[in-house]
């Protein structure tokens, strides 16, 4: 099990590593910039949790949102201001922060006009942006961590889930496709949006999902 644990940890923190240099390169943040992170972790000890946020450069322009209380990272991390929500309207003005980002929220939120909820409250809040989410289509799925399960029809799945998943904290999870995401971002009015595709093994593993109201260089 922790051999297990350690590949997927090592997978996750080359996986974020990218998303942190997609947020430098592509939003090119400056000391002023208020960024936005939605959907912190209190987990503070853990190698990929807040992966980014604990990266960032400007680390006193920080706020992040969240439905969870946040004590550990208020303990550890002072300088960041936390902000504490129903997980509805998010409670900024338009435009307050000058970029946000959001690593693996968007399929947890709910169904599809929850999600495209989210995503057009976030363009709302902030001139740019990065949220990243699992392609639905890459075999194996990091929440689950059992092969092709996320595949599976409703009957099978509580089977297999009940048997060998014993942190059921993240469920329920609705996966998006390549295609999902556009529309969503369509739909969203997404101002000069860009889609990356994450790799590994030569797949799909996550898509990274940018935008910008100055569009990008």
């Amino acid at each position: 099990m922790g051999f297990k644990r350690n590949i997927i940890y090592s997978v996750m923190r080359k996986s974020r590593e990218k998303k942190l240099h997609q947020l430098l390169n592509y939003l090119k943040p400056t000391e002023t910039d208020l960024f936005l992170d939605v959907g912190a972790s209190n987990n503070t000890k853990s190698p990929v949790e807040n992966y980014i946020i604990m990266r960032y450069p400007y680390q006193n322009n920080i706020t992040t949102l969240s439905i969870y209380d946040l004590p550990q990272l208020n303990k550890d991390y002072p300088h960041i201001k936390t902000v504490i929500y129903d997980g509805k309207i998010f409670p900024f003005k338009d435009n307050q922060f000058d970029l946000a980002h959001s690593n693996a929220v968007i399929e947890h939120v709910g169904d599809w006009d929850r999600q495209k909820f989210f995503l057009s409250e976030m363009n709302r809040v902030s001139r740019r942006g990065l949220l990243t989410t699992p392609n639905k289509f890459f075999p194996f799925e990091l929440h689950y961590k059992v092969p092709f399960l996320h595949w599976m029809d409703n009957k099978r799945f509580k089977r297999i889930a009940d048997k060998y998943i014993y942190d059921m904290s993240h469920f329920p999870v609705s996966l998006l496709r390549k295609k999902d995401l556009i529309r969503l971002a369509e739909e969203t009015g997404l101002p000069n949006y860009i889609i990356l595709n994450n790799k590994f093994l030569g797949m799909n593993m996550t898509f990274s999902l940018l935008w910008s109201e100055k569009g990008f260089d």
